[in-house]
């Protein structure tokens, strides 16, 4: 656990990353829990604790720690920065993508073309374009495929309508018809 000082008192200090409640204590993410050498615990505010305390390494006081998520836009101590992920989320690939191919593709994708097209001329994954059309709630026309289409009717077996339900002895299944409407095969009734 890291040591923080305030004044001439060492502490231990923990950033919260989640908010909770545990008694009358409530913190925040990104709040600090700080014990001191007397065994008292307190929450203090992100912006309280960097103003506060400092970071004590070997003994010796250094820069106080960057809070998570990068405070006061300096990098944060915990994440790379490196070149390639500056400016993206989650360090996906860049997007030159410019807003009128968008336009396009939402046209193109709200008038039911493949999906796989339309990344394939964006030079993006279908991913990309499935995961674009559902944050912006672009529409597409019911088709093949497609949740909320109803599945094709299936054809009506042929064969003699039985009274009930038979398990069939070729392919173990439940059917009400002879043949058999899952494997072809005729029923041979003992008797």
């Amino acid at each position: 656990m890291p040591r923080f000082q305030t004044s001439p008192l060492e502490v231990e200090a923990v950033q919260l990353r989640c908010s909770y409640t545990f008694g009358k204590a409530k913190g925040c993410a990104g709040d600090w829990l700080v014990i001191h050498a007397d065994g008292r615990q307190e929450i203090v505010g992100a912006a309280a604790f960097l103003a506060t305390y400092v970071l004590v390494a070997n003994g010796e006081p250094a820069a106080p720690p960057a809070m998570r998520g990068g405070a006061a836009g300096k990098p944060s101590s915990r994440r790379r920065s490196s070149p390639r992920a500056a400016g993206r989320k989650n360090g996906g690939r860049p997007s030159d993508t410019v807003p009128s191919e968008w336009a396009e593709a939402r046209t193109r994708y709200e008038r039911g073309d493949a999906v796989a097209a339309i990344a394939g001329q964006l030079k993006l994954s279908p991913a990309t374009v499935y995961g674009r059309a559902s944050k912006e709630h672009w529409k597409r026309p019911p088709g093949p495929g497609v949740k909320g289409t109803a599945a094709p009717a299936k054809p009506e077996p042929k064969g003699e309508h039985l009274r009930g339900r038979v398990r069939c002895p070729s392919c173990e299944s439940m059917t009400e018809y002879d043949p058999c409407e899952h494997c072809g095969k005729a029923i041979k009734f003992k008797g």
